[in-house]
């Protein structure tokens, strides 16, 4: 398990530094990511991407993502562009979500190039006609538009989590 730079060297739905950069999972490991900070009162989703260039023939590139029950699996041979999204998650009441993340196949390998955390007011806690044009609660202030929104893990002086735009180049990754 580590950090290389093995995944596709061109562009798609992340830029090409993005694509090309990934963490893995060897046979049989997993990894276990813990986010922290989450508001209590948002629902999230949780996109992944994976991406591995030219996997040699009979070797597993197909990872499984995993939050409490739900997973998803993405194929990351030769990916550029196909992405897999847990969506409707809760954090704990500490506000943490736990991520776990492993190969899909016995003999394989699990990777993670990118994740986009999407947050949203939970509609269980907050009237639907309260929201702003995109989703916001207007009368919080510090929630911006949270289309293709990744989670800076930073709370505002008055609890809300700060949600800012995806830029190119990004370090969040």
């Amino acid at each position: 398990s580590g950090f290389n730079r093995e995944g596709v060297n061109a562009s798609g739905v992340y830029p090409t530094n993005v694509i090309r950069s990934l963490y893995y999972t060897n046979f049989g490991d997993t990894a276990r990511i813990r986010i922290t900070g989450l508001n209590l009162t948002h629902v999230y989703s949780f996109v992944f991407f994976g991406s591995r260039r030219n996997p040699a023939a009979g070797m597993g590139v197909t990872t499984k993502y995993v939050i409490g029950t739900e997973e998803v699996v993405l194929d990351a041979g030769n990916n550029r562009f196909n992405t897999a999204t847990i969506y409707n998650v809760k954090p704990d009441a500490n506000g943490s979500v736990d991520i776990i993340i492993y190969s899909a196949l016995s003999q394989g390998f699990g990777y993670l190039n990118a994740m986009e955390i999407q947050g949203s007011p939970n509609p269980e806690i907050y009237n639907p006609e309260s929201f702003g044009r995109f989703g916001d609660i207007t009368q919080q202030g510090p929630v911006n538009n949270n289309d293709d929104a990744v989670i800076t893990n930073q709370l505002t002086e008055d609890g809300m989590i700060a949600i800012e735009k995806l830029a190119v180049g990004s370090s969040v990754y």
